[in-house]
């Protein structure tokens, strides 16, 4: 930005044939007098570097002293790209960039020069970099003596730093004035990003972890942060309790591991504080492989007994699951707690709330119980209220609900010959699921058995019923009514699990059950 309007007042000087003040110099670039003197000095070494004079006069302003023709051709020598306004988002990501990396003196009159844009024009800015900030509960003040600066915990900043590299990565414009780069270049040049890479990848073989493609790319900015921080002596502290609890004889070995690949890769030493911290952080997003993590989570997720019981009665009155799912949702929740009211670990994930409630049945019932079980978790831990977090539990609810659910209780009814039912059957097995065939029975003009206890009805003979359960399949379906039926059957097998599961769905709805609604 600096180099860009440094390069427009000398490429306006030598089209001058006249002195131009530095107010009219401003005018022109819709920035302050203040801002064109304090480029001035870098606009005399260019003209240094061309060999050419520039002459400052007291009320008559600027002007490069050499003949018409020489001016012209210097001038032309300068050639910079007329570069579209940088977006809001882009302004934000800078100011975040200086307040948060750079840590310098900044006032509003370094962002008129920064921006190219009026002090008016500077406050929304200002407003919406409180805003993001307020969200890892960063104060910003402005006042006149000290400028802009921002108040924080360690922990805080990392984690508010990580997420601005994130964003801004997406955001970056290769035709942005703002090159938001280099936010992240900022770390990258101290510590390279594929030995951090490497540390992820080196941790998660030793520890035998499974961590999610996007959780692992976070990490990654989130630890290439942290050991910069480290390695500038702006350390974590933890609290004496979770020191008691994590620094214990079976803990140490996985301490001691991550603090000598640190030393081999990043040639520094973690502070016992900040091996717990990284460690705990790298549990807290691997949680969802239970098998590989138990055995050094458990001490970790120790909720209060007190929470669990509310928890899971909570989950119990609105659903029908079993003592499986119920355990494997204790061990989801806790994750999803550690990460979000312990570890501040903030997801990202757009939700697609709109979307997933097209597909399941069940969504809507969902996410109230969880609204329910969010406001018990509340009296436990500092918890807000945040769609994430909603979002999240209402995927670790409807997991276990998928787990409980059953095949349809299915009979075939036809009339077959031998080698046709032969064929039928094993159709029917490898190309339709959701079914578990209890019964087969040829069919009979004097009636069949009584078909009530059954889900699903399929047969190859017309039959009068009124029942939805029943459906006319052909002795050799082809490819097409296979993909018909099959649909059909999945609606009966979500509907018909869907009552099974749902205790009340009436106190969520307000009416009776209907599957078409």
């Amino acid at each position: 930005m600096e180099q860009l309007l440094t390069l427009k007042i000398f490429k306006i000087l030598c089209e001058s044939n006249e002195y131009i003040t530095s107010q009219a110099l401003a005018d022109k670039l819709m920035i302050s007098s203040r801002s064109v003197k304090t480029y001035m000095g870098q606009v005399k070494r260019i003209c240094e570097e061309k060999q050419c004079e520039l002459l400052c006069v007291r009320g008559k302003g600027y002007f490069i002293n050499e003949v018409a023709e020489k001016k012209l051709s210097i001038g032309s020598m300068i050639i910079y790209e007329e570069k579209e306004e940088p977006s809001k988002d882009e302004k934000l990501y800078f100011l975040l960039y200086l307040l948060m990396v750079k840590q310098s003196e900044l006032y509003i009159s370094d962002l008129e020069v920064y921006f190219h844009i009026s002090r008016s024009s500077i406050k929304p800015i200002i407003e919406a970099a409180k805003a993001w900030l307020n969200v890892y509960h960063i104060d910003l003040l402005v006042s006149r003596k000290n400028g802009l600066k921002i108040y924080y915990g360690e922990k805080r900043l990392r984690l508010a730093i990580a997420h601005l590299i994130a964003e801004s990565m997406n955001a970056a414009d290769d035709q942005c004035p703002l090159d938001l780069t280099q936010i992240l270049k900022a770390y990258t040049d101290r510590i390279p990003f594929d030995d951090v890479k490497q540390f992820i990848t080196q941790i998660v073989k030793q520890y035998d972890l499974f961590i999610s493609k996007y959780d692992r790319n976070f990490l990654r900015i989130f630890i290439l942060v942290a050991i910069v921080r480290i390695s500038e002596s702006h350390f974590v502290t933890m609290t004496e309790n979770k020191l008691k609890l994590i620094n214990t004889a079976e803990m140490k070995p996985y301490l001691n591991y991550m603090n000598t690949l640190a030393e081999d890769l990043f040639k520094i030493t973690l502070p016992q504080d900040e091996r717990i911290y990284l460690f705990v952080l790298l549990l807290s997003v691997a949680t969802t492989n239970h098998e590989h993590v138990d055995k050094f989570t458990v001490p970790l997720l120790k909720m209060p007994e007190s929470c669990i019981d509310e928890v899971t009665h909570c989950l119990k009155q609105h659903f029908a699951l079993n003592e499986s799912s119920l355990n494997e949702f204790k061990n989801d929740y806790n994750s999803l707690i550690m990460r979000e009211a312990i570890y501040n670990v903030r997801d990202n994930n757009p939700t697609r709330d709109d979307y997933y409630a097209l597909s399941h049945l069940n969504f809507y019932v969902i996410k109230e119980v969880a609204k329910e079980i969010l406001a018990v978790s509340m009296n436990y831990y500092k918890i807000t209220y945040t769609n994430r977090f909603i979002h999240n539990l209402t995927y670790i609810i409807d997991y276990c609900i998928e787990k409980n659910k059953v095949s349809l209780r299915t009979v075939v009814i036809h009339d077959c010959n031998s080698f046709e039912y032969k064929t039928l059957f094993s159709i029917l097995l490898k190309k339709i699921p959701c079914i578990s065939i209890l019964k087969i029975i040829p069919y009979q003009v004097e009636g069949n058995d009584d078909l009530h206890d059954y889900d699903l009805i399929l047969t190859t003979v017309p039959m009068q019923t009124t029942s939805d359960h029943l459906l006319t399949i052909s002795k050799l379906p082809r490819e097409k009514e296979l993909a018909f039926i099959n649909g059909r059957i999945l609606e009966i097998y979500e509907r018909e699990n869907f009552k099974r599961i749902v205790k009340d769905f009436k106190k969520y709805t307000g009416k009776p059950f209907n599957f078409e609604s």
